[in-house]
């Protein structure tokens, strides 16, 4: 396989997933002591994650991406691997200004989520993330223009305490009560074909026995979407 490149800590805990899921696949794949040909850029999100809800913030984010980009493309990946849901809307404006042909192709998490969807015949879906990624629209309108899907959020008081519950798992602070609470929340919502976990802290509290709807991980999905870029290469 060529090498994936993983830009992480982006927050810290939800990169674990991504390394973890990677080499397990590699070796159940090839067997032995085969794990996965990863470079990982950690960055510091502070100065990515502070600007998220500030006035002019989202003028400045791309720039602060493409610069962690380019940094990670300096090792020579055959594809990059963004470890986050809400900076893809980055993503999207970097390859709206054509500003990535110098990068690794970005595997795109929402492309990987719609085509999941599409694979498996799942029409209208549920969508979850932190509150901005819920409310801001980027993440659903792609989903629905690209891919003819139906795509509804959860009610307000549910997703304030989404992300309330999201800003604890993202500085590490993960509670029992957290996936019990995700429960309680998903029993409201039984009419959808499937739920997205489009918030790379929820599958580390949610998993199939959270709910009886089917759910699509979007880490899982965007891992395939890569390890079959690298092997195909």
């Amino acid at each position: 396989m060529e090498k994936i490149g993983l830009l992480g800590g982006t927050s810290y805990p939800s990169t674990i997933p991504y390394y973890d899921y990677l080499n397990r696949e590699v070796q159940r794949r090839e067997g032995g002591y085969h794990t996965a040909r990863l470079v990982l850029h950690n960055v510091d999100y502070h100065p990515i994650k502070s600007r998220y809800l500030e006035p002019n913030g989202w003028d400045e984010i791309p720039g602060l991406l493409l610069e962690e980009l380019e940094e990670l493309a300096e090792a020579d990946p055959a594809c990059i691997v963004v470890c986050n849901n809400t900076l893809h809307k980055a993503v999207d404006v970097l390859e709206e200004e054509r500003m990535l042909s110098h990068i690794p192709p970005i595997i795109h998490i929402v492309d990987a989520v719609g085509a999941k969807a599409l694979s498996e015949d799942f029409n209208r879906l549920l969508l979850l993330g932190t509150k901005f990624t819920m409310e801001d629209g980027f993440y659903a309108e792609r989903l629905r223009t690209k891919f003819g899907l139906s795509v509804d959020v959860p009610e307000e008081e549910d997703r304030n305490l989404i992300q309330a519950m999201q800003t604890e798992i993202a500085a590490g602070n993960i509670e029992d009560e957290f996936s019990w609470c995700f429960s309680d929340i998903l029993r409201k919502y039984p009419a959808y074909d499937a739920i997205v976990l489009a918030c790379t802290e929820i599958p580390l509290v949610v998993n199939e026995k959270s709910t009886s709807t089917p759910i699509i991980d979007p880490i899982k999905e965007q891992c395939d979407r890569a390890l079959a870029f690298a092997y195909e290469m």
